[in-house]
């Protein structure tokens, strides 16, 4: 970014965006003194060209990002040039893969370069037709057959086996989105998967670690993503969201899409048995006709019936993972659908696993609009957070190269000043014998000749 005042000037702002279904969202950043994520700046526009979150139209998507960095720049006070993004669709999968890397010799420690070496090696890997990697993520590693290495860094070995969970999707849609970006005139300096970025905004390492299932439940989409010891193991999503509830709202009522929305917003709730049974919701009629009575209790049977659909399908893919028996920490729910009344209840009776709504505040420092407390902003405050953390590494490792030019540097004009020593004193040594042989040896053997042919 270009520096259009001084304020915040010795801080390195970040600019994440999220394209969902519904909205696009965007943020501006940079971490503090206290390793708190101070948000500087949020924009949000209306959707269009995004169905069920892939890109349809890439010139309708392009307007709205251009809309919200420039209601960014304005708040900011600077230039944005480059973003972090996220992807979220239902042609995400899992690939599970062996790594190998034999080294030569025994007594060096196992180090970060190896890791990276058998990572780069799995995006080699031969997939089918159409599909790219998105990430790798290490699960174990085995060092001369000792198995069940986390962080192998340090060890001593010959031998390292890896086994790497590749997260896969659609070359079209990442490429859509890339195409968005660089019509936006920006650079796109990462694109993570939205319920990796979801995990960051609102999971504790401690329920990472214990095992959880983060469930952010979009417009379109559910995303679905499973951690244990700390480390991802799954990933998938869902094509049903908030979206189809309403749908369903809308046909089961006979309202407009517009009612149905604000029906579900303001007296949805998906327990019936904490609804009274003798509330009717009057819904203005259109262009001058009767308006419509609904029961509360009516509407509420709707939306249960999707989400418990919904979390049928939820319970699918956990099972498929094979960590069903392991989620210590039961679900986290975020996303823009995560504010349904009773949702939290109905997904404990459907899963039979205790469940949270995950706020995304948690790493925020203080000062932050209270809107961004809406667990909608989960992706985009996530995208964020992994945005500043890359920026950090990027710049430490520059940090190194920089201090390793100057170590040689340093080394050769040091080399160079011991050579120009050793010269200066091979000089002096001869200046100062030519003068012990020019005034003193050579008159004293002057002397003693001519006084030895005197006598003789």
């Amino acid at each position: 970014m270009q520096q259009k005042n001084s304020k915040n000037a010795s801080q390195k702002i970040v600019v994440s965006i999220d394209i969902g279904t519904s909205k696009i969202s965007g943020l501006a950043g940079f971490k503090d003194e206290y390793g708190m994520v101070k948000i500087l700046a949020e924009s949000s526009v209306n959707s269009n060209g995004v169905l069920r979150g892939i890109i349809s139209n890439t010139d309708k998507v392009s307007r709205a990002i251009k809309e919200v960095v420039k209601n960014l720049e304005v708040r900011i006070g600077q230039t944005v040039e480059s973003v972090y993004v996220g992807i979220s669709n239902h042609h995400i999968k899992n690939v599970i893969k062996r790594g190998i890397l034999t080294r030569d010799d025994l007594d060096i420690e196992v180090s970060k370069e190896d890791i990276d070496k058998l990572i780069a090696d799995m995006h080699k890997i031969v997939l089918k037709p159409g599909s790219k990697i998105l990430d790798v993520i290490p699960q174990e590693f085995i060092i001369d057959s000792e198995q069940g290495i986390i962080d192998p860094i340090g060890m001593a070995g010959r031998r390292i086996d890896a086994n790497f969970n590749i997260i896969t999707t659609k070359v079209t849609a990442m490429h859509s989105i890339e195409r968005c970006i660089e019509k936006s005139g920006l650079e796109m300096k990462d694109m993570r998967l939205n319920a990796m970025a979801s995990a960051d905004a609102v999971l504790s390492e401690d329920e990472k670690e214990a095992g959880v299932a983060l469930v952010d439940m979009g417009g379109a989409n559910t995303d679905i993503t499973i951690y244990k010891d700390g480390i991802l193991r799954y990933a998938a999503t869902i094509s049903l969201g908030g979206n189809v509830i309403t749908d369903d709202i809308k046909s089961g009522c006979s309202v407009m899409p517009d009612s149905a929305e604000k029906l579900k917003i303001k007296y949805g709730s998906s327990m019936p048995s904490m609804v009274e049974s003798n509330t009717v919701i009057t819904i203005p009629g259109i262009k001058g006709r009767d308006a419509k009575e609904i029961s509360q209790i009516t509407l509420s049977r709707i939306i249960q019936a999707r989400v418990e659909e919904i979390f049928d399908f939820v319970m699918m893919k956990i099972q498929d993972s094979g960590y069903e028996r392991q989620l210590i920490a039961g679900i986290v729910l975020t996303g823009g659908s995560s504010v349904l009344t009773g949702i939290k209840k109905t997904i404990e009776l459907c899963t039979g696993l205790s469940t949270r709504i995950g706020h995304p505040i948690d790493k925020l420092a203080s000062g932050y609009k209270e809107n961004l407390y809406h667990p909608a902003y989960a992706t985009v405050i996530g995208l964020l957070i992994n945005g500043i953390e890359m920026e950090e590494q990027n710049n430490f490792q520059e940090e190194i190269i920089v201090e390793e030019e100057i170590e040689v540097q340093t080394g050769d004009s040091q080399e160079e000043e011991i050579l120009e020593k050793i010269e200066e004193i091979a000089e002096t040594s001869e200046e100062n014998d030519n003068w012990f042989k020019r005034n003193i040896l050579k008159p004293a053997i002057d002397f003693f000749e001519e006084k030895s042919d005197v006598e003789f």
